[in-house]
């Protein structure tokens, strides 16, 4: 096995790990382990057709964040590249100046 390793240009390590990946699994165990889906809740905001349910799950995730972010004591202000993160205490602060 170190030779041809060494032949191919990649690690014994490498190969062996192939190799018990195809012994376990067959051609399958080369698939990737899981697909990059993206930003979930981009979802939210193009015209992507959601069920109800996927809608609504994507939905209550977006708010539990939210909730997390005001127990810390921060939100968020503006979108995009704008967006920038402010604590409360200087959102409050800024308010009553004004």
């Amino acid at each position: 096995m170190p030779t041809l390793s060494r032949d191919e240009g990649i690690s014994s390590g490498m190969l062996w790990k192939w190799i018990t990946r195809y012994l376990e699994f067959g051609e399958e165990g080369f698939e990737p382990a899981r697909q990059y889906r993206g930003n979930p809740f981009a979802a939210l905001h193009t015209s992507k057709n959601l069920s109800e349910i996927d809608r609504l799950r994507l939905e209550n995730a977006k708010q539990k964040i939210e909730i997390e972010r005001l127990k810390k004591g921060y939100t968020v202000k503006g979108v995009g590249a704008k967006k920038e993160f402010v604590t409360l205490s200087e959102m409050n602060s800024k308010s009553s100046k004004d």
